[in-house]
């Protein structure tokens, strides 16, 4: 890895449960950020944006040269830009690094795409250890 390269790792926990959006998955735009953490590997820390910080979690994403994480197309950019995710489609997909898409591109993954590939079963499949805790548990925590 490019030892000058900014990147960084991405991760959202949500402020309202999935139960209590009307259309439940499809509208992770409205879900909220209660929490994330953005790892950097250039500095080996770990920072915490709230809900009062994501303007400034928006312009940290935008300013990395590379961002990686799992499902971030799918859930943690809707929830930290919102229906905005679209606006900035073209400056984060060049540098976006999203795990779940890489094994639905991988040749004999691709067929059983359907199956969900949450993190924990990835963990457990490639690690051999689970995740401590489900971030949709994140609203009542």
């Amino acid at each position: 890895m490019n030892p000058a390269l900014d990147h960084i790792v991405v991760d959202v926990e949500i402020q309202r449960s999935v139960e209590s959006l009307p259309n439940g998955w499809k509208d992770t735009d409205k879900m909220g950020v209660a929490v994330a953490v953005v790892y950097e590997f250039l500095t080996d820390r770990y920072h915490v944006y709230l809900e009062a910080d994501v303007a400034e979690l928006r312009e940290r994403l935008l300013r990395a040269d590379r961002i990686s994480g799992f499902n971030i197309w799918g859930f943690d950019f809707p929830v930290i830009f919102g229906l905005e995710v679209a606006d900035f489609r073209a400056a984060l997909q060049p540098k976006t690094n999203d795990i779940l898409q890489r094994i639905w591109k991988a040749p004999h993954y691709g067929a059983v795409r359907s199956l969900g590939w949450k993190l924990g079963q990835v963990c457990k499949g490639t690690l051999g250890c689970d995740k401590s805790a489900d971030g949709i548990e994140a609203p009542k925590w």
